[in-house]
């Protein structure tokens, strides 16, 4: 995975990705996309696969195919859930789950034109119709419903133009009229297009509609680009106006019905199959091309996203489905030959135009005959001329060709199967109406078209009814004339070119049927390959199962065999082992007696003791060691449990301080209310001293006068009678100046205080502040050192996980050992019997040099010899027996193996012939169409040569200034002819000559042609 995608998942783990923007990113990058894999395949349709989708759940998918059913599919365990059978006359095109519906609602649309509303029950069917005036039905090919507005939904069929309906104006009785759709959107180089149509349609989550056309890119409009509810009249002006929609190239959609769709959780990609079998994938804002992926063997059709994982369901012409899942380890680049690929494709785009003779070339040829025929009728006028001029008779035809020229449909639709390959449209044209003008009545021609095309016959063997008429030539004629004679030559001129570019296009033509044959014989080479390596694949196949039989057989009895003489061994040994069981009890005794000797011998083996128990030292050693890892693993554990909390406890103080913090600001807040009011307070005391100053200062001015007014009065009375009163107001003045200044005072102590509350106050909140600062700063550093600790502990937790399978592969190797210690000691074990039945030898020896005197001894001694040899005897062949029993059990056990190897041989053999049979019938079918395309090309070139012989013949001088006129009547084929020259835009041209001038000669040479080129 690329660093952005890690970026991502770290961001994600850490918290500070939201879970929905990271699917988008996640889900919808690049790397996604370049690992998408092949995940399964659904098998269950028996015709190629037109189309799949995802239920609006994803937990459904629903297919639509040439077999006419369609499919409900489980595809994450890959099986169907139900099978049913649409209803349609044709292939089925589209299918698809509307929304919010629960999945029950399914509509479909196929090549009748038709598309299904399907609930419990079946719904009546709406038509599509053209723009023309006489609305024909047109086939359908896709839908898709917008996922904004559900009630809106999008049809593409046989046109250019993709339609939108509103389903709440969808009228249920179609007798009522035909629904017009609510929009339209057509790329303006393509409106009024006939040579191309819709295969498929996509609606984004942002209501994008994704166009896909036949033989032609794919374009994404916006849904303010819809042009109007009827393209035909949309002016010129409009048509330059419009938007330009995004385009798609680089692949091919011309062979069969292929859709197109949005990738991505956020519609970031475009998605698309192609002729070549490849699926093609587009950046959808720059439209740059991504992926390319190999879908199918031959084409791919449909390409489905899912609509919530980055999940591919395809389909093609292999019959089955295939799901594509970002399973890969490595991004996929693009494949080395995509250019080549892309580059073919374009090639076949443009090499794909039909090869047919174009009606305008015809039309002009026909138009430059007539033309020179009213030439030399200009030229040569005579007295009947004259007379039909003055004397018109009533109800005879203008032009005998006209009262007859009908048009047709039957005929037209015969003679476009006859062209086959023709895609120009043919236009249909009213029954010309008689002229109630009179004119010279001109005979038709009824001879063969060989003697028409024959100038060295004179037309006097032919008929006796030739005329030949002349007149002196005029000035105005000669004027005429040499106007007339310029614009043929430029006409001349002009169809030499057409002609040039008829024989080009011929030349191409025969060039592609070479190469088809070419292709067509290497294609049959293949298939004889492919035939002899099937045919010694078959007989390699048969010969192996024969051989194989065989040996089964074979190892079959051979297995019965064994088992039964293993059986009858087995069944011998036991009573065997049954009458020796009695001897052996009389032998324990004597092996009790001798274990006390056994002792004796073990005491030599300890020194094996002594190595094991090092090596069980060394085993304690290694466990003390996990032991104490284990430990050391614990307690990181618990440290990193103790950081967490330390952690939760730092958060804890954080919070208590940032509360601390907000307690500190309302008290300065509180504080500063406080000296606000009390400045308040202040203030108006001051007012009230200044006041009580200003009445002081007036009640002095009163003393003041009243002393100076006494001391006049005094001066003219010489009475005292004021001088108790002015000491009264001094006293009053000396209280009022005494009130004043403890009012000052308390003002001033006051403020002082005021002042220092409020210094008091700051000192206490900035206190706070740099507290909490520092508080803030410390529990910061602490946070980032218990961050690195925790980093720190994580990644030692990280490499004691990498060493814990190291240590539990030592520690499953000492196990080993252990083992293999065990088995040593077993062996030494083995090897003390062997020992102590050494030692009953030599002791037996000892007792039989000691008691050679007592007989009794003797022959008892021997028995017992004689049944220690049996029993080891015995034992002997029931360890050989033992032995050879696991050796046939090993035997019995490879050659089961041998035989699922071989079954498993046989099954990839079995599997590569169907394969090869899939590919052979693959190969039929390509060698069929091969062999339609090369008919087709043969019956095409045909036409070109025999339709360039009748222009060359066309184009040759024939009568030299002379008129025919000869009694007949037109067959069938030349009234096809007429009816498509009416048709024609050339018809005017003709229409514009008087009906004098007009000459049926020609007319009827290039009906024959037509008609022999048809032949």
């Amino acid at each position: 995975m690329e660093s952005s995608e890690l970026q991502e998942i770290w961001r994600r783990e850490l918290g500070l990705l939201r879970p929905r923007s990271f699917a988008c990113r996640v889900g919808g990058s690049e790397a996604v996309v370049k690992r998408l894999d092949l995940y399964g395949k659904l098998h269950g349709h028996k015709g190629c696969v037109n189309n799949v989708h995802f239920s609006p759940s994803g937990d459904i998918l629903v297919s639509g195919s040439d077999d006419k059913d369609i499919i409900f599919w489980n595809w994450s365990n890959k099986s169907k859930i139900l099978t049913y059978y649409s209803g349609h006359n044709e292939n089925v095109f589209h299918a698809q789950i509307m929304p919010y519906t629960d999945d029950r609602i399914v509509v479909t649309s196929a090549a009748d034109g038709q598309f299904d509303l399907r609930n419990q029950t079946p719904i009546k069917l709406l038509t599509c119709s053209s723009f023309s005036e006489n609305k024909q039905s047109i086939r359908l090919n896709s839908i898709t419903v917008d996922p904004r507005n559900p009630n809106l939904f999008s049809t593409g069929g046989f046109d250019a133009y993709a339609r939108v309906y509103d389903i709440r104006n969808y009228h249920w009785d179609v007798s009522k009229g035909l629904d017009q759709p609510v929009n339209n959107f057509c790329p303006r180089h393509l409106i009024g297009s006939t040579n191309v149509h819709i295969t498929g349609l996509a609606y984004s989550n942002k209501s994008e509609l994704l166009v896909s056309y036949n033989d032609e890119l794919i374009y994404m409009f916006q849904k303010e680009m819809g042009i109007c509810t009827h393209p035909k009249t949309i002016q010129a002006e409009a048509l330059q106006n419009l938007d330009q929609p995004q385009v798609y190239l680089g692949h091919r959609n011309s062979q069969t019905v292929k859709g197109v769709s949005f990738f991505g959780p956020c519609d970031e990609y475009v998605v698309s199959g192609s002729d070549c079998g490849h699926i093609y994938i587009w950046m959808k804002k720059t439209g740059k091309l991504l992926r390319m992926m190999v879908g199918d063997k031959h084409i791919v059709n449909s390409v489905e996203p899912h609509p919530f994982f980055p999940f591919l369901a395809t389909s093609g012409f292999d019959k089955n489905i295939k799901l594509w899942t970002p399973m890969s380890r490595r991004s996929a680049p693009l494949p080395k030959n995509a250019k080549e690929i892309m580059a073919a494709n374009k090639g076949g785009r443009e090499v794909r135009a039909r090869i047919t003779l174009s009606p305008d070339v015809v039309m002009h040829v026909l138009t430059l005959q007539r033309r020179q025929a009213l030439v030399y009728r200009e030229a040569i006028p005579t007295e009947a001329d004259s007379d039909s001029d003055s004397t018109p008779e009533e109800g005879s035809p203008a032009d005998p060709t006209e009262g007859n020229i009908i048009h047709r449909k039957d005929k037209m639709q015969t003679s476009k199967a006859r062209n086959g390959t023709s895609e120009v449209p043919q236009k249909t044209s009213p029954i010309t109406p008689k002229s109630s003008r009179g004119s010279k009545k001109i005979a038709t021609e009824s001879d063969s078209v060989t003697s028409k095309l024959t100038p060295g016959k004179s037309s006097a063997e032919k008929s006796p009814k030739i005329t030949e008429r002349r007149s002196p030539k005029s000035p105005n004629f000669e004027k005429k004339r040499l106007v007339r004679q310029s614009e043929l030559e430029h006409q001349v001129a002009q169809l030499q070119d057409e002609l040039k570019k008829t024989k080009d296009q011929l030349n191409s033509s025969e060039l592609l049927k070479k190469k088809v044959q070419l292709e067509s014989e290497e294609a049959k080479k293949q298939l004889k390959a492919m035939e002899e390596k099937l045919e010694e694949t078959e007989c390699k196949l048969v010969e192996f199962s024969a051989a194989e039989d065989d040996r089964i057989q074979q190892l079959h009895q051979i297995s019965q065999e064994r088992d039964k003489a293993w059986q009858a061994e087995l069944e011998a040994l036991q009573e065997q082992r049954s009458n020796d069981c009695a001897a052996l009890g009389s032998a324990m005794n004597e092996i009790q007696r001798l274990k006390q000797q056994l002792d004796m011998v073990l005491k030599s083996e300890t020194s094996h003791v002594e190595d094991f128990e090092s090596e069980q030292t060394e085993l304690v050693a290694l466990k003390e060691d996990m032991e104490a890892t284990l430990s050391t693993v614990e307690n990181l554990k618990v440290q990193i449990n103790e950081k967490e909390m330390a952690e939760k406890e730092e958060k804890l103080t954080a919070y208590e301080t940032q509360k601390e913090l907000e307690m500190a600001n309302t008290i300065i807040e509180s504080l500063r209310s406080e000296g606000c009011n009390l400045q308040e307070y202040l203030n108006s005391a001051t007012s009230k001293l200044e006041e009580s100053r200003v009445r002081i200062n007036a009640l002095e001015e009163m003393v003041k006068e009243l002393q100076s007014s006494v001391e006049d009065d005094e001066i003219e009375s010489g009475k005292p009678p004021f001088e108790v009163e002015s000491v009264a107001s001094q006293s009053e003045l000396e209280q009022l100046r005494a009130a004043l200044e403890a009012a000052e005072a308390k003002l001033q102590e006051e403020q002082i205080q005021t002042t220092m509350k409020i210094q008091s106050a700051f000192e206490m909140a900035e206190h706070v502040k740099v507290d909490a600062g520092l508080r803030e700063l410390e529990l910061e550093s602490t946070l980032q050192k218990t961050k690195a600790e925790l980093f720190e502990l994580k990644a030692r937790l990280l490499s004691l996980e990498t060493q814990l399978p190291g240590i539990s592969q030592i520690n499953k190797e000492l196990k080993d050992e252990m083992d293999e210690a065990k088995a040593s000691q077993f062996e030494s074990e083995m090897r003390l019997i062997k020992a102590t039945t050494d030692v009953t030898e030599l002791k037996a020896n000892i007792l039989d040099k000691e008691t050679q005197l007592q007989s009794i001894m003797e022959e008892n001694e021997q028995i017992k010899s004689e049944l220690c040899k049996r029993d080891s005897k015995h034992q002997k062949n029931y360890a050989a027996a033992m032995s050879d029993a696991e050796k046939a059990k090993s035997a019995e056990h490879e050659a089961l193996m041998r035989l699922e190897v071989v079954n498993g041989e046989a099954e990839k053999i079995s599997k590569k012939a169907t394969k090869l049979s899939e590919q052979l019938e693959a190969a039929q079918a390509v060698k069929s169409e091969m062999e339609i395309e090369l008919k087709r090309l043969r019956v095409q070139s045909d036409q070109w040569r025999k339709a360039a012989e009748a222009a060359a013949a066309v184009l040759t001088p024939g009568n030299n200034g002379r008129i025919v006129e000869r009694t007949g009547s037109l067959d069938s084929d030349y009234n096809s002819l007429s009816g498509k020259l009416i048709s024609s835009p050339f018809s005017d041209e003709l229409d514009d000559d008087s009906p004098k001038r007009k000459n049926g000669n020609m007319l009827r040479k290039i009906g024959g042609l037509w008609k022999k080129g048809s032949k």
